[in-house]
């Protein structure tokens, strides 16, 4: 399994447990402000917490489709998920082999790729930039995955997603038929239960099929019926 050395242990949230991110939000103002307020939201609880929450595992059966998986490495100080062993730990029961891969930005493109990660300790560069890890370029370990799992300022029970604002995930998924599962990962904090706004909602922004919080994993309704 993988981990991410330099990251806090897990454990319980304390003062920004159960309060949910739409208590805090204007439904009525548009998304800008709302994004702000969502990163200031997460942030915050990061930093009360001093600790990053464990996502759900992914059902056997899911992840028994894909070879190829595509994670995020998490910001240092956001509530965001732990690691990559919490996430992925069904693949010790199933004694089953992945590649696992991770994003490259090119933020003067604009473009997003993903890279084989096996050593993370030696496989992964600062971003000084964005502040965040990420893979070395090596051509030879270029991947296209088939599940990604994403990262979600909010999202909704609809498959609607909202970004951290760079628009990185919907450029890459728009042009990425093959990944067929879009995992929108998020606290259920951040989970927006009477749907997010139509009007914080563009043309272009792509849609997931699952969502998958620190209490389960769930399919989006309308994407299995279509």
């Amino acid at each position: 399994m993988y981990h991410m050395s330099g990251y806090p242990k897990s454990g319980h949230l304390t003062k920004w447990d159960g309060l949910p991110l739409e208590k805090h939000l204007s439904f009525e103002v548009e998304l800008p402000p709302a994004r702000k307020l969502a990163r200031d939201y997460q942030r915050v609880r990061g930093a009360e917490s001093k600790l990053h929450w464990k996502p759900s595992e992914l059902p056997t059966e899911l992840l028994l489709k894909h070879e190829v998986i595509g994670f995020f490495v998490t910001k240092p100080d956001w509530d965001e998920p732990e690691s990559l062993d919490s996430l992925l730990g069904t693949f010790e029961k199933s004694h089953r082999s992945i590649v696992l891969c991770l994003p490259r930005m090119d933020a003067e493109k604009n473009i997003m790729q993903f890279y084989e990660v096996k050593d993370p300790s030696k496989d992964l560069v600062m971003n000084t930039k964005l502040g965040i890890l990420e893979p070395k370029a090596n051509h030879r370990r270029k991947r296209q995955p088939t599940l990604l799992m994403i990262p979600c300022l909010m999202a909704d029970l609809n498959g609607a997603r909202i970004g951290r604002g760079g628009g990185f995930y919907d450029r890459y998924l728009a042009a990425h038929s093959e990944v067929t599962e879009r995992v929108g990962i998020l606290h259920s904090t951040s989970l927006i239960e009477r749907g997010i706004p139509k009007h914080w909602i563009k043309d272009h922004d792509q849609k997931l099929s699952a969502l998958v919080t620190e209490q389960k994993f769930q399919h989006i309704q309308s994407h299995r019926q279509s």
